[in-house]
């Protein structure tokens, strides 16, 4: 499993190597705050971006999290960290027990 964070904040990014994750489920977290996105895996923070003072995390290029997003569950496979896939690797699937979105009340 990578747990990728594209480089929009000056933070740039971060990957996260676990093995084992095809062996059962998993369960993958997100929080996301005013000043800080943080992931998790099985209950354990492995990224965490923070929105800081400096002028140029202000901008929407620099801190993109201040607008609504669309939740996306795909597979990724190949590219620049997965190599190349053979033919007879595939078809891929994803198995989802459940998802689950929840929103903190104002104030809290």
């Amino acid at each position: 499993m990578w747990l990728i964070g594209e480089g929009h904040t000056r933070q740039y990014s971060a990957s996260v190597r676990r093995e084992g994750v095809c062996d059962g489920f998993h369960v993958y977290g997100m929080e996301w705050m005013p000043d800080y996105v943080e992931y998790f895996f099985d209950g354990e923070s492995v990224c965490r971006y923070c929105r800081t003072d400096d002028p140029e995390d202000q901008t929407e290029n620099a801190w993109p999290y201040d607008q609504p997003f669309y939740m996306i569950l795909n597979i990724a496979v190949g590219g620049f960290m997965g190599g190349p896939v053979a033919d007879e690797e595939l078809p891929f699937t994803m198995e989802l027990d459940y998802v689950r979105a929840y929103q903190k009340k104002s104030g809290r």
